[in-house]
C-alpha cells in the first residue's frame, strides 16, 4: 500500500494500521536487544566453561549396540560438569 492509498482509508482503519506497525516495530527492537543480551550471556558462559577444569565431572559410558541389543564394540562416554554445566562426549 502506498501513502496515497493509506490516506484514502478512513481514520479508524489508519489508526489501527499505525498501531499494528508501532507494535511490530517495538517487538522487533526488543527482540534485537534480547538477541544482543543473549549473545553476551552465552559468551560469558563459554568463557566460564573454558576456564573450569571440571574437577568433579560425572561420566557415563554407553556401549554401542545393534538393533538386537548385542554389543558391537566401542562406545562413547558422556561427561557433565555440575560446576559450569558443560557437557561433552568422547568416542571410544
Amino acid at each position: 500500500m502506498n501513502i496515497e492509498q493509506f490516506f484514502e482509508l478512513d481514520e479508524e482503519t489508519r489508526e489501527y494500521l499505525l498501531s499494528l506497525h508501532t507494535k511490530r516495530k517495538y517487538i522487533r527492537s526488543q527482540r534485537e536487544q534480547l538477541d544482543i543480551d543473549l549473545r553476551k550471556i552465552k559468551t560469558r558462559e563459554l568463557n566460564l566453561q573454558m576456564e573450569c577444569e571440571h574437577p568433579d565431572a560425572d561420566s557415563k559410558y554407553t556401549a554401542n549396540e545393534n538393533e538386537f541389543g548385542n554389543l558391537t564394540g566401542g562406545g562413547h562416554t558422556n561427561y557433565y560438569c555440575p560446576d559450569c554445566y558443560n557437557r561433552w562426549t568422547d568416542e571410544k
